[in-house]
């Protein structure tokens, strides 16, 4: 976690400097819910993109996810698709990358509790490591449901 934090610094710092390029997502409405399209672009010493494809159907049922999405990494130079992530696990990593970064800069020295607000696969996803990083004693969590938040 501690180099994802690391590569979201990286990543901020290269936005702030105008080499990121990240458009307003296209929102595609069908019958049972909507798809999200989100592109992004980045340059480095080599140019690097993606596309994150998000299906949100609200009323799906049997155990379906209501949303569901994956990235797609794109070589910036040739166009060539370099690899396929599940966009709920990245989804994770980066909240949870992106929350350690907020802590490096926004956190009280000495903090020793950390609050997590929402149980799902975020809070699950990086409650933990971020307790670790900010080497908090204790934690405070919230969200809809008690099992979800035990499990924190």
């Amino acid at each position: 976690m501690k180099d994802c934090i690391e590569e979201m610094a990286v990543v901020f710092a290269l936005h702030g400097q105008g080499k990121a390029d990240s458009p307003l997502r296209t929102v595609l409405a069908v019958p049972l819910g909507d798809i999200l399209v989100m592109p992004s672009a980045v340059k480095r010493t080599k140019a690097e993109a993606s596309v994150k494809v998000v299906s949100v159907f609200p009323k799906n049922k049997s155990g379906v996810p209501s949303i569901n999405a994956v990235t797609i990494l794109v070589d910036g130079e040739t166009g060539e698709p370099k690899a396929m992530i599940s966009g709920g696990a990245l989804t994770a990593i980066r909240t949870g990358a992106v929350s350690g970064l907020s802590c490096r800069y926004l956190a009280r020295d000495g903090a020793e509790t950390l609050g997590i607000v929402g149980a799902g696969g975020g809070g699950n996803g990086w409650g933990g490591r971020q307790r670790i990083l900010l080497s908090a004693r204790s934690r405070c969590s919230a969200g809809m449901r008690r099992s979800m938040i035990r499990s924190i």
